[in-house]
Order: structure tokens, then C-alpha cells, then sequence
């Protein structure tokens, strides 16, 4: 099909159309290896931190991630984190979200979580990792946030809420909830201004990358979001309206 477009630009076009999102570390990622990053020998092994000290950290400038379940993560995490569920996208879409020159502080699920995030970490680039809760979340004694969680068999159409779709364009060509505003995760951080004002429903795929952007418009003040549980596949699931949109609007 590729070959068969009628010119150069539909040609460009029609390979572009479903390239998904080009994660923000990727800029950075050919002069590093070009260059050669420090050796991990190097580096500083990150340190157990109380409580206190990860206010302080946070204060200072550095990103807090937590690694635990999004459903966890919503049950109760540190103020101004960001959830990014420990899975084999955790490198890259930290690369995505974080910015490359802040220090970083994780919470954890398990002590045992600690190496693969560090390892996922360092390859996106990230070498200011300095420490991590001490106990995980069971032993943060500060003040606690909680993100709201919605089924998507409870969505409907008299709800006053905006659902963002966070997924690729690809996937939100396939089919998507009628009045949804589209912006891909990997955008969010650059496109905060796009986002709408009012009531946000966030809503991926099956919602991990929902739970990462709601934590991120969380981060920057907006107290009123929700991300939908099981995204798009729990929606379709319950059978609930799919809009499709002709090749006309699409483009």
C-alpha cells in the first residue's frame, strides 16, 4: 500500500499516519551515545530516605515516581508524584514524562523492584536516581493525595465531565467516545495548555498510561481527574457507544 500512494507526499503521509508518539528522550539519546554516557561503575547507588528526606528532595526540585500498581498509586501516594507502574514501558515512558535534569526519588512496591528500575532508568538516561522511601509507602508519614478511579460501565452520557484520551492516534482512529479530547500521553507534559477546563475523565487503553497522565495534571494543580479503570477495552467491554471517524474528519 505504501507503494502505491500517488506521490512523494502521500507517500510520507500514509507512513507517517501511525507512528506512534516519539518519546522525549529520544532527542537526547543519539549525542549521548555518541558521546558515551558515564560508566555505571560511576554512578551513585540511590539510598534509603525517610519521610522527611523525600519532602525535602521534592522540595528541592526533584521527581517523585512511584513505581506501585495505578490502583494503589489511587488509594493513596506522595503528594506531586508521578505514577508510572513498574512494567517493561516504566524506561520509556519515564523518558517521556520526566525531565531529564531533575534528581529522582522512587517509591516502591517491593525492595526488590529497586535494581529493574534503576536499570530501565539509566538506559533512557536518567543518572540522578539519589534514593528511595525507605519501607515503601507503607512507611510515608507525610501528608497523602488520592486520585479518583472510574469504571467505565459507570460512564454516561449526561456526565458534565471531559474524557481526555491519552492513546496513540492509531488506536484513537480504531474507535473512541464521542466528544473525547485527544492528546498522546508522550504529549501531555509540552500540551498542558490544550487540556480543557472542567471535569476530566482520562482514559487509555486499559489504563496505565491514564493513571500516568492523570498523576501528571494532578502534579500541576488540577484537583477535579479521574482515569477510568481498564480504559478502552473495559469501555468497549460493557458495550457502551464507540465512535468511528470517516477518512473525511480524520484528516
Amino acid at each position: 500500500p505504501a507503494l502505491n500512494q500517488p506521490d512523494a507526499d502521500a507517500f510520507a503521509r500514509f507512513i507517517l499516519a501511525d507512528q506512534p508518539s516519539v518519546p522525549a528522550y529520544w532527542r537526547r539519546m543519539r549525542p549521548l551515545n555518541q558521546e558515551g554516557g558515564t560508566p555505571a561503575a560511576e554512578l551513585s547507588d540511590p539510598r534509603p530516605m525517610t519521610s522527611d528526606e523525600v519532602v525535602h528532595a521534592a522540595g528541592h526540585g526533584a521527581t517523585v515516581i512511584d513505581t506501585r500498581d495505578p490502583a494503589e498509586y489511587a488509594a493513596g501516594h506522595v503528594p506531586g508524584s508521578i505514577s508510572i507502574g513498574l512494567a517493561d514501558t516504566f524506561g520509556t515512558w519515564a523518558g517521556s514524562v520526566v525531565p531529564i535534569d531533575r534528581e529522582i526519588v522512587l517509591v516502591l512496591a517491593a525492595p526488590d523492584d529497586l535494581e529493574p528500575a534503576i536499570v530501565q532508568l539509566r538506559r533512557a538516561g536518567f543518572d540522578h536516581v539519589i534514593g528511595y522511601l525507605e519501607g515503601g509507602f507503607d512507611a510515608w508519614s507525610g501528608d497523602r493525595d488520592r486520585l479518583e478511579q472510574r469504571k467505565a460501565a459507570d460512564l454516561s452520557a449526561g456526565d458534565a465531565s471531559t474524557i481526555l484520551d491519552v492513546r496513540e492516534p492509531s488506536e484513537w482512529r480504531e474507535g473512541h467516545v464521542a466528544g473525547a479530547v485527544h492528546i498522546p500521553g508522550a504529549q501531555l507534559p509540552s500540551r498542558m495548555g490544550d487540556v480543557p477546563a472542567g471535569p476530566l475523565l482520562v482514559m487509555c487503553g486499559s489504563g496505565y498510561r491514564s493513571a500516568i497522565a492523570a498523576s501528571l495534571l494532578q502534579r500541576e494543580g488540577r484537583d477535579d481527574v479521574a482515569h477510568v479503570v481498564g480504559g478502552m477495552g473495559a469501555y468497549r467491554s460493557a458495550g457502551l457507544p464507540i465512535h468511528i471517524e470517516n477518512d473525511e474528519e480524520t484528516r
